[in-house]
């Protein structure tokens, strides 16, 4: 009797660990690192800092730019090691990209900062690769040491008109092995259905295991 009951604390304790081990941070995400944040909105005038990791980060800004002309911008700036990665205009952007874009951090076309949007009060218009009606697209970034970058993406909307700018960050994410291209919008893998019943199986596994170990108390 007393060997059956060893075997049976045995199995549920393989289901306990097997559920833990699933929800170990990032054993789902392959590599990536994905954050499906709250909606950061940043109102003209209004800046916002996204941290990546340390010192290296995002400064998402919504301003009246008067150096030139009257223009309701967005800009963007990578702090520390952080770089964005930009149309290849002239003069640069920040590249707005479509869903399934490749960010390659070995590619060219990389700088510290640019514009994503702006409307020309002085001469109505509007100018910079991002949409201004409030449309969403990726804002591609890495960060790291030379010979190690990461590379990830920011996935935002933007809007410029006359009266003001305004941009909300809905999510990013980034690979955690170096030199990796990533897709936008890639947040890595997802539990497959086997991988579900598994967690529900580990979490049964433990309440049973905490209950026979109390009655057995």
């Amino acid at each position: 009797m007393t060997s059956r009951k060893s075997q049976l604390d045995k199995k549920l304790a393989t289901y306990t660990l097997a559920g833990a081990a699933l929800l170990a941070p990032g054993a789902a995400q392959a590599g990536i690192v994905y954050n499906d944040i709250t909606d950061v909105v940043v109102d003209q005038p209004g800046t916002y800092d996204l941290v990546i990791s340390g010192p290296d980060s995002l400064t998402f800004s919504a301003q009246l730019d008067t150096t030139v002309f009257n223009e309701n911008r967005i800009d963007v700036v990578g702090n520390g090691t952080a770089q964005i990665l930009l149309s290849g205009t002239t003069p640069p952007h920040a590249a707005a990209l479509a869903f399934g874009a490749l960010i390659d951090p070995t590619a060219p076309n990389w700088g510290s900062s640019g514009k994503m949007v702006g409307y020309n009060i002085d001469t109505p218009g509007t100018s910079g690769s991002w949409p201004a009606n409030g449309d969403s697209a990726y804002l591609g970034f890495y960060y790291g040491t030379p010979g190690a970058l990461n590379a990830g993406w920011v996935y935002a909307s933007t809007t410029a008109n006359a009266l003001t700018s305004s941009i909300t960050i809905h999510s990013y994410a980034y690979q955690d092995t170096p030199n990796t291209a990533i897709a936008a919008g890639d947040i890595g893998a997802v539990p497959e259905p086997s991988s579900i019943a598994l967690l529900a199986l580990g979490g049964a596994g433990l309440f049973a295991l905490r209950r026979r170990r109390a009655s057995n108390a």
